[in-house]
């Protein structure tokens, strides 16, 4: 059953769209800027450059809900451009760019459910 939201013009609760085998406990999505420095005659940072090797890496993890290898997000594999059902966010001028799978783990415990985090990466020059 979805939630009913009270006086919240903006807020967003839950994922917008359901990932297939997998049910998603958290997707983070982190965008980072690394800076070139560059150093005075003292060793001390004069100035930078940014923008020069941007990424967005996303993590998804919840319990498994299907076959691995199978469909959805247990489909995907390395070297091959992957599709998610939630929306990868447009953060911080990231626009562009495929998104790849980095890594993958599946967990087993003594008492619960199988869990998967799985990694990504987006780089804005790769399309």
């Amino acid at each position: 059953m979805a939630a009913t939201l009270v006086s919240t013009s903006n807020a967003v609760w839950g994922f917008a769209s359901s990932e297939s085998g997998l049910f998603v406990e958290s997707m983070t999505q982190t965008v980072s800027d690394p800076h070139e420095f560059i150093l005075n005659q003292y060793g001390q940072r004069a100035g930078f450059a940014h923008n020069v090797n941007s990424e967005q890496q996303i993590q998804v993890s919840g319990e498994l809900n299907g076959t691995i290898g199978a469909t959805g997000l247990l489909a995907h594999t390395f070297g091959t451009s992957c599709t998610l059902a939630n929306t990868i966010s447009s953060l911080f001028g990231i626009t562009t760019g495929v998104v790849y799978l980095t890594s993958g783990t599946i967990g087993l415990q003594r008492s619960g459910w199988k869990t998967v985090n799985m990694s990504y990466a987006r780089y804005p020059l790769i399309v």
